[in-house]
Protein backbone atom coordinates (compact mmCIF):
# COMPACT_ATOMS: atom_id res chain seq x y z
CA UNK A 1 0.00 0.00 0.00
CA UNK A 2 3.14 2.43 0.98
CA UNK A 3 5.10 1.88 -2.14
CA UNK A 4 3.08 1.05 -5.07
CA UNK A 5 0.54 4.37 -5.74
CA UNK A 6 1.77 7.04 -7.98
CA UNK A 7 3.46 10.39 -6.76
CA UNK A 8 2.58 13.64 -5.60
CA UNK A 9 5.10 15.75 -7.27
CA UNK A 10 3.24 15.19 -10.49
CA UNK A 11 2.35 18.84 -12.69
CA UNK A 12 -1.17 17.81 -12.52
CA UNK A 13 -1.51 16.30 -8.73
CA UNK A 14 -0.55 19.77 -7.99
CA UNK A 15 -3.17 21.38 -9.83
CA UNK A 16 -6.19 19.33 -8.97
CA UNK A 17 -4.63 18.68 -4.91
CA UNK A 18 -2.27 21.82 -3.99
CA UNK A 19 -2.93 20.93 -0.36
CA UNK A 20 -1.12 17.28 -0.84
CA UNK A 21 1.33 18.81 -3.13
CA UNK A 22 4.85 18.75 -1.33
CA UNK A 23 8.49 19.21 -2.14
CA UNK A 24 10.58 16.24 -2.83
CA UNK A 25 9.26 12.31 -4.24
CA UNK A 26 6.89 11.20 -1.87
CA UNK A 27 3.95 8.44 -2.33
CA UNK A 28 0.57 10.27 -2.06
CA UNK A 29 -1.36 7.50 -0.63
CA UNK A 30 1.54 8.12 2.34
CA UNK A 31 0.69 11.90 2.11
CA UNK A 32 -3.14 10.69 2.61
CA UNK A 33 -2.73 8.35 5.21
CA UNK A 34 -0.91 10.67 7.47
CA UNK A 35 -3.10 13.55 6.75
CA UNK A 36 -6.75 12.06 7.11
CA UNK A 37 -4.92 10.48 10.79
CA UNK A 38 -4.41 14.18 11.62
CA UNK A 39 -7.38 15.51 10.79
CA UNK A 40 -9.22 13.19 12.81
CA UNK A 41 -7.17 13.71 16.00
CA UNK A 42 -4.55 10.97 15.64
CA UNK A 43 -0.88 11.01 16.15
CA UNK A 44 1.92 9.09 15.56
CA UNK A 45 1.11 6.47 17.74
CA UNK A 46 -2.43 6.52 15.92
CA UNK A 47 -0.79 5.86 12.52
CA UNK A 48 0.88 3.04 13.57
CA UNK A 49 -1.55 1.06 15.17
CA UNK A 50 -4.16 1.65 12.35
CA UNK A 51 -1.55 0.30 10.32
CA UNK A 52 -0.94 -2.71 12.49
CA UNK A 53 -4.52 -3.51 12.61
CA UNK A 54 -4.45 -2.98 8.41
CA UNK A 55 -1.68 -5.48 8.29
CA UNK A 56 0.34 -2.98 6.51
CA UNK A 57 3.77 -1.26 7.27
CA UNK A 58 4.25 1.64 8.66
CA UNK A 59 4.69 4.53 6.26
CA UNK A 60 8.33 4.85 5.57
CA UNK A 61 9.09 8.74 6.18
CA UNK A 62 8.69 9.74 9.96
CA UNK A 63 5.19 11.17 10.77
CA UNK A 64 6.64 14.73 11.74
CA UNK A 65 8.70 15.12 7.99
CA UNK A 66 4.77 14.35 6.60
CA UNK A 67 2.96 17.19 9.29
CA UNK A 68 6.35 19.79 8.08
CA UNK A 69 5.71 18.64 4.56
CA UNK A 70 1.61 19.45 4.68
CA UNK A 71 2.10 22.77 6.98
CA UNK A 72 4.41 24.16 4.20
CA UNK A 73 1.72 23.03 1.33
CA UNK A 74 -1.19 24.56 3.50
CA UNK A 75 -0.14 27.66 4.37
CA UNK A 76 1.26 28.36 0.51
CA UNK A 77 -3.26 27.37 -0.41
CA UNK A 78 -3.71 29.64 2.81
CA UNK A 79 -1.91 32.68 1.13
CA UNK A 80 -3.52 32.09 -2.19
CA UNK A 81 -7.26 31.92 -1.02
CA UNK A 82 -6.65 34.89 1.82
CA UNK A 83 -5.51 36.66 -1.00
CA UNK A 84 -7.97 36.34 -3.20
CA UNK A 85 -10.93 37.14 -0.91
CA UNK A 86 -9.23 40.47 -0.04
CA UNK A 87 -9.21 41.03 -3.38
CA UNK A 88 -12.99 39.95 -4.23
CA UNK A 89 -14.06 42.15 -0.90
CA UNK A 90 -12.30 44.99 -2.59
CA UNK A 91 -14.56 44.65 -5.71
CA UNK A 92 -17.60 44.66 -3.23
CA UNK A 93 -17.14 47.79 -1.51
CA UNK A 94 -15.41 49.56 -4.68
CA UNK A 95 -12.90 50.70 -2.20
CA UNK A 96 -10.17 49.30 -0.38
CA UNK A 97 -11.60 50.20 2.93
CA UNK A 98 -13.61 47.67 3.63
CA UNK A 99 -15.72 46.07 6.68
CA UNK A 100 -14.84 42.90 8.42
CA UNK A 101 -15.72 40.58 11.54
CA UNK A 102 -13.26 39.87 14.05
CA UNK A 103 -13.72 36.87 16.64
CA UNK A 104 -11.14 34.84 18.76
CA UNK A 105 -11.49 31.18 19.96
CA UNK A 106 -9.17 29.28 22.51
CA UNK A 107 -8.31 25.97 22.92
CA UNK A 108 -9.91 25.45 26.66
CA UNK A 109 -12.60 27.48 27.78
CA UNK A 110 -12.46 29.58 31.34
CA UNK A 111 -9.89 32.04 29.77
CA UNK A 112 -7.31 29.71 31.02
CA UNK A 113 -6.18 28.64 27.84
CA UNK A 114 -2.44 28.83 26.57
CA UNK A 115 -3.06 29.00 22.83
CA UNK A 116 -5.53 31.42 21.44
CA UNK A 117 -6.16 31.96 17.54
CA UNK A 118 -7.85 35.22 16.32
CA UNK A 119 -9.74 35.43 12.70
CA UNK A 120 -10.23 38.66 10.83
CA UNK A 121 -13.40 37.51 8.68
CA UNK A 122 -14.59 40.08 5.04
CA UNK A 123 -18.16 41.16 6.31
CA UNK A 124 -19.67 41.39 2.88
CA UNK A 125 -23.41 41.33 4.23
CA UNK A 126 -26.35 39.12 4.66
CA UNK A 127 -25.98 35.83 2.03
CA UNK A 128 -23.09 36.53 0.96
CA UNK A 129 -19.89 34.85 0.81
CA UNK A 130 -17.85 35.71 3.86
CA UNK A 131 -14.07 34.36 3.94
CA UNK A 132 -11.50 33.90 6.35
CA UNK A 133 -8.85 36.93 5.34
CA UNK A 134 -6.25 37.03 8.39
CA UNK A 135 -5.23 35.00 11.46
CA UNK A 136 -3.24 35.33 14.47
CA UNK A 137 -2.06 32.34 16.66
CA UNK A 138 -1.40 33.51 20.34
CA UNK A 139 0.66 31.01 22.15
CA UNK A 140 2.17 31.29 26.04
CA UNK A 141 3.80 28.09 25.52
CA UNK A 142 6.58 26.42 24.22
CA UNK A 143 7.43 22.42 24.26
CA UNK A 144 10.92 22.81 24.37
CA UNK A 145 11.56 25.41 26.67
CA UNK A 146 9.27 23.01 29.43
CA UNK A 147 12.03 20.52 28.70
CA UNK A 148 15.28 22.64 29.52
CA UNK A 149 15.68 21.68 32.80
CA UNK A 150 15.25 18.08 32.48
CA UNK A 151 18.09 16.18 33.30
CA UNK A 152 18.82 15.52 29.78
CA UNK A 153 22.25 16.93 28.15
CA UNK A 154 20.45 16.66 24.58
CA UNK A 155 17.15 18.33 25.68
CA UNK A 156 19.67 21.08 27.02
CA UNK A 157 21.08 21.41 24.12
CA UNK A 158 17.81 22.13 22.03
CA UNK A 159 16.11 24.07 24.49
CA UNK A 160 19.00 26.71 24.56
CA UNK A 161 19.67 27.15 20.78
CA UNK A 162 15.39 26.49 19.49
CA UNK A 163 13.47 29.28 18.19
CA UNK A 164 11.18 29.53 21.30
CA UNK A 165 6.96 29.04 20.01
CA UNK A 166 5.82 31.74 22.95
CA UNK A 167 4.44 35.17 21.11
CA UNK A 168 2.26 36.40 23.78
CA UNK A 169 2.41 37.55 27.43
CA UNK A 170 -0.55 38.04 30.11
CA UNK A 171 -3.72 36.67 30.22
CA UNK A 172 -5.48 33.99 27.75
CA UNK A 173 -8.34 36.41 27.31
CA UNK A 174 -5.82 39.55 26.12
CA UNK A 175 -4.75 37.13 23.24
CA UNK A 176 -8.27 37.96 21.06
CA UNK A 177 -6.60 41.85 21.52
CA UNK A 178 -3.60 41.66 20.32
CA UNK A 179 -4.53 39.63 17.97
CA UNK A 180 -6.75 41.60 16.41
CA UNK A 181 -4.02 44.57 16.36
CA UNK A 182 -2.12 42.83 14.78
CA UNK A 183 -4.37 41.86 11.61
CA UNK A 184 -5.04 45.68 11.66
CA UNK A 185 -1.39 46.67 11.30
CA UNK A 186 -0.61 44.47 8.37
CA UNK A 187 -3.57 45.03 6.50
CA UNK A 188 -1.89 47.76 4.04
CA UNK A 189 1.14 45.86 3.48
CA UNK A 190 -0.60 42.15 2.85
CA UNK A 191 -3.08 43.14 1.02
CA UNK A 192 -3.57 47.06 0.43
CA UNK A 193 -6.54 47.90 2.15
CA UNK A 194 -7.92 49.35 5.73
CA UNK A 195 -10.41 47.77 7.52
CA UNK A 196 -12.54 50.69 8.88
CA UNK A 197 -15.61 48.70 10.11
CA UNK A 198 -15.53 46.44 12.77
CA UNK A 199 -17.96 43.91 13.53
CA UNK A 200 -17.72 42.03 16.45
CA UNK A 201 -18.93 40.04 19.63
CA UNK A 202 -19.33 43.18 21.66
CA UNK A 203 -18.84 41.53 24.74
CA UNK A 204 -15.05 41.61 24.48
CA UNK A 205 -12.13 44.70 24.67
CA UNK A 206 -10.62 43.67 21.29
CA UNK A 207 -12.27 46.78 19.18
CA UNK A 208 -11.70 48.99 21.93
CA UNK A 209 -8.22 48.52 21.97
CA UNK A 210 -7.81 48.10 18.19
CA UNK A 211 -9.54 51.80 18.16
CA UNK A 212 -6.94 53.26 20.70
CA UNK A 213 -4.50 52.06 18.86
CA UNK A 214 -5.21 54.73 15.50
CA UNK A 215 -3.57 52.39 13.06
CA UNK A 216 -5.30 54.00 9.96
CA UNK A 217 -5.42 58.05 9.48
CA UNK A 218 -9.37 57.23 9.93
CA UNK A 219 -11.49 56.35 12.73
CA UNK A 220 -12.87 52.46 12.73
CA UNK A 221 -16.52 52.08 12.75
CA UNK A 222 -18.10 49.74 15.18
CA UNK A 223 -20.67 47.33 13.90
CA UNK A 224 -22.88 45.35 16.30
CA UNK A 225 -23.71 41.63 15.51
CA UNK A 226 -27.51 41.34 16.34
CA UNK A 227 -27.25 37.51 16.95
CA UNK A 228 -25.06 38.53 19.61
CA UNK A 229 -27.34 41.08 20.73
CA UNK A 230 -29.92 38.74 21.00
CA UNK A 231 -28.07 36.64 23.20
CA UNK A 232 -27.61 39.36 25.92
CA UNK A 233 -31.04 40.08 25.88
CA UNK A 234 -31.72 36.43 26.53
CA UNK A 235 -29.11 36.37 29.36
CA UNK A 236 -30.46 39.65 30.99
CA UNK A 237 -34.00 37.76 31.14
CA UNK A 238 -32.69 34.79 32.49
CA UNK A 239 -30.68 36.78 34.77
CA UNK A 240 -33.63 38.63 35.62
CA UNK A 241 -35.89 35.46 36.50
CA UNK A 242 -33.07 34.13 38.75
CA UNK A 243 -32.81 37.46 40.48
CA UNK A 244 -36.51 37.62 41.61
CA UNK A 245 -36.70 33.93 42.26
CA UNK A 246 -37.43 34.17 46.18
CA UNK A 247 -39.74 37.58 45.46
CA UNK A 248 -43.36 37.16 45.76
CA UNK A 249 -46.01 38.99 43.56
CA UNK A 250 -49.44 39.92 43.57
CA UNK A 251 -51.65 40.61 40.97
CA UNK A 252 -55.28 41.66 39.90
CA UNK A 253 -57.48 39.46 38.12
CA UNK A 254 -56.06 41.47 34.87
CA UNK A 255 -52.65 40.52 35.37
CA UNK A 256 -51.43 43.76 36.93
CA UNK A 257 -49.17 43.78 39.88
CA UNK A 258 -50.34 45.68 42.98
CA UNK A 259 -48.30 46.71 45.58
CA UNK A 260 -50.28 45.49 48.67
CA UNK A 261 -48.55 42.32 50.27
CA UNK A 262 -51.26 39.91 50.92
CA UNK A 263 -54.18 38.57 47.62
CA UNK A 264 -57.41 38.65 48.19
CA UNK A 265 -58.94 35.86 46.46
CA UNK A 266 -61.91 36.87 46.60
CA UNK A 267 -61.46 40.01 43.97
CA UNK A 268 -59.57 37.65 41.40
CA UNK A 269 -56.12 38.59 42.66
CA UNK A 270 -53.09 36.28 43.11
CA UNK A 271 -49.53 35.37 44.93
CA UNK A 272 -46.65 34.53 42.81
CA UNK A 273 -43.19 33.97 43.86
CA UNK A 274 -40.62 35.34 41.68
CA UNK A 275 -41.44 35.95 37.48
CA UNK A 276 -40.71 32.52 36.21
CA UNK A 277 -43.21 29.66 35.65
CA UNK A 278 -46.19 29.10 33.82
CA UNK A 279 -47.75 31.90 31.65
CA UNK A 280 -44.75 34.28 32.93
CA UNK A 281 -41.10 34.38 31.60
CA UNK A 282 -40.20 30.59 31.05
CA UNK A 283 -37.43 29.04 29.02
CA UNK A 284 -39.73 29.19 25.61
CA UNK A 285 -41.03 32.30 26.37
CA UNK A 286 -37.85 34.11 26.74
CA UNK A 287 -36.63 32.37 23.25
CA UNK A 288 -39.54 33.91 21.98
CA UNK A 289 -39.01 37.52 23.26
CA UNK A 290 -35.25 37.02 21.60
CA UNK A 291 -36.75 35.82 18.37
CA UNK A 292 -38.66 38.91 17.90
CA UNK A 293 -36.38 41.28 19.16
CA UNK A 294 -33.83 40.48 16.72
CA UNK A 295 -36.29 40.42 13.93
CA UNK A 296 -37.56 43.91 15.04
CA UNK A 297 -33.87 44.76 14.78
CA UNK A 298 -32.93 43.45 10.98
CA UNK A 299 -36.49 44.89 9.44
CA UNK A 300 -36.00 48.35 10.77
CA UNK A 301 -32.88 50.77 10.20
CA UNK A 302 -33.86 53.14 12.85
CA UNK A 303 -34.66 52.92 16.57
CA UNK A 304 -37.81 54.84 16.55
CA UNK A 305 -38.65 52.47 13.60
CA UNK A 306 -37.69 49.04 15.80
Amino acid sequence: MFHTTHKTDDLDAKLIDPVLCISGRVYDVNQRFILAVNNIGGHASECNALAAYLDLPPPVTTYNDHLKQIESAAKEEAVVSMTKAAEEAVTHFSSTDISVSVDGTWQRRGFSSKNGVVTVLTNLGKHQANKVIDTDIRTTYCHTCSQKNRDNVKLSTIAKDHCCAVNHQGSAGKMEADGAVACFKRSKAKYGVQYTKYLGDGDSKAFTTVNSMQIYDKPIVKEECTGHVQKRMGKALMNAVAEHKSEKFIVDANGQQLKKKVANPSRGEKCYSGIGGVNRLTKKAIMSIQGHYGAAIRENNTLESM
